[in-house]
């Protein structure tokens, strides 16, 4: 138990009070005006002869004062932490020899125990005063006390993992609030450009900004501080009651198990602090021309702390560990859990959260999810984890393009299809390649591997746009209306690995599917609840056996239909599915865009007809004279 505590206390002081340039435990802490915090010696080998530098954490540019490194602010409750945890390693318990009479009867030894009064007594005070209670020798007594150290320990170390959990948190709420003031601070100026020069009133809202950020860091600072306070107490507590747990000497026991009962009721009763999120907005006023800071709070946090289960709906403030986190044991083991169905999102504006989840896709094991109220596209792993984000915002476009649907080429290249009319082409990293214009709205896209072109919905001109990689257009595909040929807000498109174009008409109720050249094939479903029937189908894509799955929108349910249209099955019950997405490994994604959330299902149960893929791909070929 003692080397447990000791390899646990050992994982406090890496995390939180190890300096991440040397990674050593802190040596003259100094905190930076970002509020992160380095030793001394190490900020003066990073900041070498430069006067300002880049924080190792968060990168933000630093200005050092007129005497460099010297001149920064000591962080003293850091400083006074860390010597407290180092004096108890090294003073370890206290081992004075106890005193083993009875102090009413001097001529007897304390050899028994009560086990109602849950005291030590002579066998004078047995027969005087402990008459008829249960009384054991010295064994026994030590047995249970050793009992009773170890429920204590496990619940203190229970409540350490919350502590630590909630200071991970606090750190991520301050690296959110710094983005956040850079963003806001980033439209300001942009703003100021765009203005023509200086403006007072841009100056204002820089230095209202400035102010709520200092008011809010400061909050969170408090409350790290108060999380450190109550792990430093809990964490030495443990430390002492588990390098004596294997003691034989009951008082020792006694006075341990005292000590460490206090403070894990103390941390019990600890009032746990609210955490929220905190994001600025400069809002311009039209009407003056004048600019003020505007805030988002979003709870970081509700009553329950510990890490989501799987098959349980992720929290909004899930994100992925850190790479020091990622050795543990602990998360290493998620790895061999069963996968379940995982829910991601809700309303918000912090990674993870979403404002609409239109479209989705699957590339390289990610999902690319198109986030259109926040416009920005998201990356998350199949295990529902955030991964990255990036923004559809355009240079010099204060009104942001909003974006609608997504694809991904053979080259991994993202094709972003956008309320603007254009389609921007991105890397994973979201780094601009190209923008191709069109005359429409497109929205749903989808790349044909076959024959190496992009398909496009237009909801406005009720068509299917075919495009080259290169952006120039190939043909296009319909008009409005009711007919084979004819569509009425075309929303989604897939294309199977046979090239067959197949299209969500979203207000004709159907899906209709045309082969690689354009000619019309057959339409399956129309207006209904039945089996086979749709209602405002959206979302589709195919399988590898050439089965399409359909997000039937307004029968809250999603559909498996074979390669010629007929009905399979119920695949799931979901409100509002909006965009599916079908992994390699078998996961679906499906999104809901109106409760701005996303369901990844594990596992999608594959099926195999007679009609497969295989077989449609030979008779095609024998067909087109390719054998």
């Amino acid at each position: 138990m003692a080397a447990a505590d000791t390899g646990f206390r050992q994982q406090v002081r890496e995390e939180f009070l190890s300096c991440q340039i040397c990674f050593e435990t802190f040596r003259q802490p100094k905190i930076l005006p970002c509020v992160h915090t380095f030793c001394e010696r190490c900020l003066l080998k990073h900041a070498g002869r430069r006067q300002s530098f880049n924080c190792p954490t968060c990168r933000r540019e630093i200005t050092l004062p007129q005497n460099g490194v010297a001149g920064l602010e000591d962080n003293h409750f850091i400083a006074s932490l860390t010597e407290t945890f180092q004096a108890t390693v090294e003073r370890g318990p206290d081992t004075e020899a106890p005193v083993d009479r009875c102090l009413v009867h001097s001529d007897q030894l304390l050899n028994l125990f009560c086990g109602r009064c849950e005291v030590m007594v002579c066998g004078e005070c047995v027969n005087e005063e402990h008459d008829g209670h249960v009384v054991t020798g010295l064994r026994g007594a030590t047995t249970m006390r050793r009992k009773n150290i170890c429920t204590l320990l496990q619940n203190g170390r229970e409540q350490t993992e919350t502590l630590c959990d909630l200071l991970r948190r606090v750190n991520y709420a301050e690296g959110e609030l710094i983005n956040s003031r850079r963003k806001a601070k980033s439209d300001i100026h942009e703003n100021e450009r765009e203005n023509g020069g200086h403006d007072p009133n841009l100056s204002s809202a820089e230095g209202e900004l400035d102010v709520k950020f200092s008011q809010r860091m400061e909050g969170l600072q408090v409350t790290r501080g108060r999380l450190l306070q109550h792990l430093a107490e809990l964490a030495t507590a443990c430390e002492r009651a588990g390098n004596v747990v294997a003691e034989d000497n009951y008082d020792i026991l006694c006075e341990e198990e005292d000590k460490l009962s206090e403070i894990v009721s103390k941390t019990r009763r600890f009032g746990v602090p609210e955490l929220c999120l905190f994001y600025f907005i400069s809002n311009h006023a039209e009407e003056d021309g004048g600019e003020n800071i505007g805030e988002v709070i979003m709870p970081l946090a509700g009553p329950a702390y510990a890490p989501p289960s799987p098959g349980v709906s992720r929290s909004p403030w899930h994100t992925p560990p850190s790479p020091h986190l990622n050795r543990s044991p602990r998360l290493s083991r998620r790895q061999t859990r069963p996968q379940q169905n995982v829910e991601v999102g809700g309303p918000g504006v912090e990674p993870g959260r979403f404002a609409g989840p239109a479209s989705v896709i699957i590339s390289d094991s990610l999902g690319f999810v198109v986030d259109r109220g926040n416009k920005r596209i998201q990356v998350f792993n199949m295990e529902g984890d955030f991964v990255s984000e990036f923004s559809t915002r355009t240079a010099g476009d204060r009104r942001s393009s909003i974006p609608n649907g997504i694809a991904a080429d053979s080259e991994s290249q993202l094709w972003v299809t956008n309320s603007s009319g254009d389609v921007t082409v991105y890397d994973t990293r979201g780094s601009h390649i190209k923008t191709v214009k069109t005359n429409g709205e497109p929205w749903g896209i989808a790349y044909d591997n076959r024959n190496d072109r992009v398909i496009i919905t237009d909801v406005r001109q009720h068509c299917v746009i075919i495009l080259r990689t290169d952006g120039s257009p190939l043909a296009t595909l319909g008009t409005v209306g009711r007919d084979d040929y004819q569509f009425d807000t075309p929303s989604y498109v897939a294309v199977n690995l046979l090239g067959d174009i197949i299209v969500s008409d979203c207000r004709n109720h159907c899906v209709k599917v045309f082969d690689e050249s354009g000619r019309f094939m057959f339409r399956f479903g129309g207006k209904g609840s039945e089996d086979g029937r749709l209602s405002y189908p959206r979302g589709v894509c195919a399988d590898e056996f050439g089965n399409i799955i359909v997000a039937d929108y307004g029968n809250d349910r999603v559909e498996l239909f074979d390669s010629n249209g007929k009905f399979l099955k119920h695949v799931a019950s979901i409100e509002w599915p909006a965009a599916v997405a079908l992994g390699v490994q078998g996961q679906l994604l499906v999104t809901n865009d109106c409760k701005h959330k996303m369901t990844i299902f594990s596992h999608y149960q594959r099926v195999s007809t007679s009609d497969s893929l295989s077989l449609c791909c030979s008779i095609r070929s024998l067909y087109d004279g390719r054998l």
